[in-house]
């Protein structure tokens, strides 16, 4: 069988240059039981490629019946090619029968899908202009420091996991009683705090993290000073990855010459970062409720203390793991946090505050229909002189809407594309945040030689 991930950029490693070469397994009936004179598998392997569509891979390849190696031997490179070519997996699948049309078994090869277009991957970029028209005004604002990254959950989910994942983890695990919102995080976390305490998904997400870290990097957390530090294991993590990815998108975001960073994320990565670029951070808590016991902000032990390229201010919008009282994590809690920072606007400095309605906005790692992201826009979109935004340029990365929940991707992507124009003057890149990195790298290099004699 050929299990595709979900869609991806094409820079993904699927998109091989020789797809002739790229490995795979072409088991007999695992698309269906085959004739039953031919089975010895007693129907072991029968519901195999149906079983792994089931349980969400976007699509997936299988055999309905016994097929030779000679009839793999044409297919195979056949689909393969023409999945190179766009992505667009059943019409790679239909070519690829076509080619083996004169096989006695050209019709064991069957495409379970679930993406209603049948595209695994797109091209990143703005759209189909392929490119921004203002990137000279975005990087003209990076280099005077008017810019404000808002850095979403989706930037370390290669380090910590998905925030989907430990919904369902803690769905299954707690039993949550309503399937259709297993994998939203704010949903299954309000059902724990109502039948445990408030204070429970708090500790689970601690918890969850310390195993997930465990299975992921044994080898690290076995050298680590304080395994029981969640902080320190997590940069500990990420150090060790970044010695093998040079472009982590956290190093990137913390060369740009800028004073604020805004970040939903509950990690101390970006303040390491920064260090390492040769910087001196300050963190901020965002106060969204009045029983948060922390420690005094910069802000009330420096009261002249102003956020500069040298010495930028980390604020966590939604709290940060060292302060689990701080962490907004159930709907009750995005809404508490809504509403205290809305009827109180002096809950965030007031520096952030101006930061993120005078200079460019760049919204990384949020998925649009997360609560993270639609909580933030609100409150974004809301505040006061939020009219001086419209003289920047403004992008946010979001995965193309190719899913097999879509209705209609193209009017899901047009509908989000005039939605986030028309109310915030925000350029959408369809793509990973890290694909938008690497473009902005490539875009800041290219602006820096051209400024050289």
């Amino acid at each position: 069988w050929w299990v595709a991930p979900q869609p991806v950029a094409a820079s993904h490693p699927l998109v091989t240059e020789q797809p002739a070469e790229t490995e795979h397994l072409a088991s007999c009936q695992s698309g269906g039981s085959g004739e039953e004179s031919q089975s010895t598998d007693g129907g072991a392997l029968s519901a195999l490629g149906p079983g792994i569509a089931l349980a969400g891979v976007p699509a997936v390849l299988a055999m309905q019946g016994n097929v030779s190696m000679l009839t793999m031997n044409e297919f195979i490179p056949c689909f393969l090619k023409g999945l190179q070519r766009d992505g667009q997996i059943d019409r790679a699948v239909a070519v690829a029968r076509g080619r083996v049309r004169a096989r006695f078994d050209w019709w064991s090869p069957t495409l379970f899908l679930r993406l209603r277009s049948g595209r695994l991957w797109y091209t990143p970029g703005f759209g189909g202009e392929g490119s921004m028209k203002n990137w000279p005004a975005l990087l003209g604002n990076i280099a005077k420091g008017r810019c404000t990254p808002l850095l979403g959950p989706g930037l370390v989910e290669y380090l910590v996991g998905s925030r989907h994942n430990l919904a369902r983890d803690w769905a299954q695990t707690f039993r949550f009683p309503l399937p259709q919102s297993r994998g939203e995080l704010p949903e299954v976390a309000q059902f724990l705090a109502y039948e445990q305490d408030s204070q429970f998904p708090r500790d689970e997400l601690i918890r969850y993290l310390q195993i997930h870290l465990q299975r992921q990097y044994p080898q690290i957390i076995k050298q680590a000073s304080d395994p029981t530090n969640i902080s320190a294991v997590m940069k500990d993590v990420w150090e060790s990855q970044i010695s093998v990815q040079s472009d982590d998108p956290f190093l990137v975001l913390a060369e740009l010459p800028l004073p604020i960073y805004v970040t939903t994320n509950v990690s101390s990565i970006l303040e390491h970062a920064l260090v390492k670029a040769g910087k001196a951070p300050e963190r901020g808590i965002c106060r969204w409720k009045k029983d948060i016991d922390m420690e005094p902000t910069v802000f009330e032990s420096e009261p002249d203390y102003r956020p500069s390229v040298e010495r930028p201010l980390v604020y966590y919008l939604y709290g940060h793991i060292d302060v689990p009282d701080s962490l907004v994590l159930t709907q009750d809690d995005y809404f508490d946090f809504l509403i205290g920072v809305t009827q109180n606007k002096d809950l965030v400095p007031p520096s952030v505050r101006a930061s993120l309605v005078n200079s460019s906005l760049l919204l990384l790692g949020y998925p649009f229909e997360s609560w993270d992201f639609r909580v933030l826009f609100r409150w974004l979109i809301d505040l006061e002189g939020s009219s001086r935004r419209d003289r920047y340029a403004h992008v946010a990365a979001q995965f193309d809407p190719e899913d097999s929940e879509m209705i209609d991707t193209a009017r899901a992507r047009s509908y989000l594309s005039s939605y986030f124009n028309r109310n915030a003057n925000i350029s959408l890149y369809w793509g990973a945040s890290q694909a938008f990195i690497a473009d902005l790298q490539k875009e800041l290099r290219a602006r820096e030689n051209a400024a050289l004699p």
